[in-house]
């Protein structure tokens, strides 16, 4: 048996790996759940094929990073930010959509921690939505950003915290 490298891992296995409690690999949205409380250490614009997109790096309860993608204007260094978006039952309240830029949310960083992923339509790959719901700390309002789906599917990274 071969050990893979860090770089040849795919990217669910570094989650997979991170959470699994038991020899069931957990879904995507059990890995974004246990996202939950856990530090945003930086943002990164994305360039070339990834323009329009920044990465989110996330340390994981292991010491380990996670990146997400997350949407930003193409022209402008701007991420879209939705100021109190919450999932309720009925789905996601406050959807109001600002645009941030990058250094001002990087800023905050490494204050924030993740409250929440919530998510739109997700049993609809052409309308679903998620968002990565941020705590900056006890004096400012959470917030949220728009995490990148690709066809209706989120891309895990493996990152240096």
């Amino acid at each position: 048996m071969t050990r893979k490298s860090k770089s040849q891992r795919s990217n669910t296995e570094l989650g997979q790996k991170a959470y699994a409690a038991d020899s069931n690999s957990p879904s995507t949205t059990e890995l974004l759940q246990n996202l939950e409380g856990q530090p945003v250490h930086r943002l990164s614009e994305g360039t070339g094929e990834h323009a329009g997109t920044a990465l989110i790096a996330i340390e994981l309860p292991t010491g380990e990073g996670l990146g997400l993608q997350v949407c930003m204007d193409k022209k402008t260094d701007e991420l879209f930010c939705y100021p109190d978006v919450v999932e309720t039952e009925d789905g996601l309240s406050g959807g109001r959509r600002e645009k941030e830029s990058i250094d001002a949310i990087e800023n905050l960083c490494p204050d924030l921690t993740v409250s929440e992923v919530a998510h739109k339509d997700i049993m609809s790959p052409a309308e679903a939505q998620a968002f990565l719901v941020l705590n900056p700390d006890e004096r400012e309002d959470q917030f949220a950003l728009e995490l990148f789906l690709d066809d209706g599917k989120l891309n895990f990274f493996a990152v240096d915290v």
